[in-house]
This record gives C-alpha cells, structure tokens and sequence, in this order.
C-alpha cells in the first residue's frame, strides 16, 4: 500500500475500518508472505503490508457471513477464507517486523459496524424503511460524512446487487454523495437511473419513485432552476401524502425541501411555515437531541437571521450545535455548517473576533472532509467570509490574502461571469488601492 495510507492506518489504531468490497483472505500464513514477496520492487512509496485478521465466530455469532471457499478455488492450497461485503474490523496493532520488511497490521473481526448500522436503523425508526443492513451500513458512511468510503461502497454493492428495488436505492445513495461533493451532474445521472428503474417496475415503485423525484429537485435547486425544482417537489409531496400520510416522517423531508425553496427565493415567512411543520412531525418520532431535528433546528434558525431575527437565530443554531456535536464525528461538514452560521451572526453583531474563531474551526473541517477532489464553494465562501472579518478589523493584509485565496478557488469552480467572481475581484481591487 502507499506510505500515507499505512500513516492513516496508524493514526486510526484502535478504530474500526470496513471493507467496500469482498474481502479474499488465506488461513495460510506462508501463503500470504508469498503475496507481499512479489511486490518487493514497488517504489519507496510504497510498503508490503500483512494483514492477520483474528475471527472468533462464537462470539460473533450470526452477525458476520464469511466463508471458506478453498474446496472452489482453482488452488486448493490458498486456503481462502472470503468476507463478505461491509465486513467491519477493529485495528488492534500495527507494527513493522524488520526480519521481513514488512509491516502488520492485526484485524480484529467484530460485530460493532452490525451495532452501529442497528443503532442508525433504530434512530430512524418510523420512516417506514424495509432494513436492508448492507445498504444501511453505506447510509451511516455518509451519514457520519465519511463521502469518499461511502462512494466506493455503494458502488461496489451495486456491482452485486440484483434487486432492482435495492439497485434504484443504491443509486439514490450515489447520487447523494455526488451532491454532498457538489458534483451536480453525476448525482442527476444517478437519481434519474433510480427514478426510472422505480418506474420500469411491476407494480410501481411509489416510495422509491417519490424518493428519487424529491431528489432530481434538489438538484434543479442547486441549479437554480426553482420553478422547476417547486413543481417536482410538490409532485412528490403529493405521493408522499398518498402513500405514508400527512403527517409522516418522509412527508416532513419533501416540507423541509420545499422550504429550502422558499429559503433561497427570500419567501421567509413561507419557508419559517414549512421549516416549523416539517419539526413539528418530526418531534413526533425522535427525541430532542435527534440528527434530523438538530437540521430543522439550523434550518429556522438560518431563517430568522435572514430576517433579522439574531437572538433567536442564535437560539436555534446553538441548540443544533449542541446536538451535532454529541451525536457525529468532529470533522462532520454539518458541525461546521453550524459554526459557519453562528459565526456570521457573530460578524453581523461586530464581534469579529469571535466570529473569526469559528470561521477557521468550519474551515478546519471543510479542509478535511474536501480533501477528496481539492476544492469546495463550501470552502471558498469560508475563505471570503474570513476575509471581510479582517477587512472589517482593518486588517488588510490579511483580507487580500483570503479575499485571492477565495478568488482562487472560485476560478475553478464558477464560471468568469459569476456575479461572486466580480465581487471577488472588487474586493480586492479596492484594498489593493487602500493601501
């Protein structure tokens, strides 16, 4: 394996790591120092590495499928051992044996990942979900922010999978990690497979046809194209309603969606209106500190700071904060979607030092979670907001500095004629001249 993946084993010790596809194993440990002495003249970036995986089956009970495959082999000898796909392992130990160059990494096998997907499931409880813990377990990745594994796992699940529901919900999750990268294209290619496999079904898909319709909207959102992207989410409230009821925990995701649009078309009251309906059933199903209502919490709370409304924005981004911060990994890009939002109340209130500090603990996160395709306009509206707080401290200096950073990574992003790219250049034209 390359260098700076054994580092990121090494720094995970103690962690627990999962497979994204089948995993193919040997209970011959002669055979598997045979694999890591044929790739002795790999380059100095790259390390021979054996993996010995401890598997107690008593204790795990029916919990793991794996299976020994040897007798199917077309070498007997290998004495091949196969996971199966999501198998989830805790790294024990990591050390380098120097007598045969190499280093070992000791796997145990453990049921936790199994836990964990139970737990998500049950977090989920009333959304009327068939529990189909392979896909589950993809969920959690990007639920926990984790887009990059993600991404692979599901695209290797779907390698295997034959169900055609299954397949048009894999592609639903595919899709939605394209859109957490911002990658808007490949996520529409991904939700109209799904929506059309949905709709090539006998019977008809309702719940996953609703699901997919939802989600090619969100897309035409973020494309700007709001009438479009209204009128396909009232189509799917529409089957929501007719197929889960009013007052259900999928009908409240098509409410909050459809707040989002009137969020982004500056309809406040009208976005406050769906925002509030869509907690309101949510509150009816989780418990306080719940994922889902620390969103709805953040989304109101964005809302009344769009009309001004700072203490009680500040109220709600808080709370959701909180829960965030109990409940997900602390580089979860949400986390520092709540610092982004309370440190601009911060600045909007001239507290700029403050609002400095959470500016840099979100950029910190959205460095890490983005580091997959370099850049993000999560990132580059960071960098922007970063440099008003020091063009407003007089620090200009430091303003350009982060006002090109910004500028920069919008180039690569936007296109020339963006209304942000001329802003950008103003920004920096005007300090440049103050100097």
């Amino acid at each position: 394996m390359q260098a700076d993946e054994l580092s990121t084993l090494r720094c995970n010790e103690g962690s627990l790591i999962a497979t994204n596809g089948y995993l193919s194993t040997t209970r011959s440990k002669e055979v598997a120092l045979k694999f890591t002495k044929q790739n002795t003249n790999m380059g100095r970036d790259r390390i021979s590495v054996l993996y010995e995986i401890h598997c107690n089956l008593q204790e795990l009970k029916s919990t793991m499928t794996l299976a020994d495959i040897s007798v199917l082999s077309e070498f007997i000898n290998k004495q091949e051992v196969l996971f199966d796909i999501g198998t989830t392992f805790k790294i024990m130990s990591i050390k380098e044996n120097k007598e045969e160059n190499l280093w070992i990494v000791r796997l145990r096998a453990t049921d936790k990942g199994v836990i964990l997907a139970q737990y998500y499931v049950k977090l989920h409880e009333g959304e009327g979900e068939k529990t189909n813990y392979t896909i589950v377990f993809g969920k959690l990745l990007i639920a926990m922010g984790k887009y990059d594994q993600a991404l692979r796992y599901f695209q290797t699940l779907l390698k295997e999978t034959q169900v055609e529901e299954d397949m048009a919900n894999i592609y639903n999750q595919i899709g939605k990690v394209y859109r957490l990268i911002d990658k808007f294209k490949e996520a529409m290619e991904n939700y109209q497979l799904a929506h059309d496999l949905t709709l090539n079904c006998y019977p008809i898909r309702i719940r996953q046809a609703s699901k997919a319709l939802n989600n090619i909207a969100i897309i035409f959102r973020k494309w700007c194209q709001y009438e479009k992207a209204l009128q396909l989410h009232l189509q799917a409230l529409h089957m929501k309603e007719d197929y889960y009821g009013k007052e259900h925990l999928e009908t409240a995701k098509t409410l909050k969606n459809i707040g989002s649009i009137y969020e982004e078309t500056q309809q406040y009251n009208y976005a406050l209106e769906f925002y509030q309906h869509c907690l309101t059933i949510q509150q009816k199903y989780f418990p306080n500190d719940h994922i889902d209502i620390a969103a709805s919490l953040e989304n109101i709370g964005k809302v009344y700071y769009k009309m001004n409304y700072l203490d009680l924005a500040l109220n709600h981004l808080r709370t959701s904060l909180t829960i965030r911060q109990k409940l997900l990994p602390p580089d979860h890009n949400d986390i520092a979607g709540s610092l982004m939002n309370i440190a601009n109340i911060y600045a909007d209130q001239n507290h700029f030092h403050i609002a400095l500090e959470y500016y840099f603990k979100a950029l910190d996160i959205q460095q890490k979670i983005f580091d997959i395709n370099g850049e993000h306009r999560d990132i580059a509206t960071t960098l922007r907001n970063i440099a008003l707080v020091y063009e407003n401290l007089l620090n200009h200096s430091s303003a350009t500095q982060f006002y090109q950073k910004a500028l920069d990574m919008n180039e690569k992003l936007l296109s020339t004629d963006h209304l942000t790219m001329s802003k950008l250049n103003d920004n920096i034209t005007t300090l440049t001249k103050n100097k």
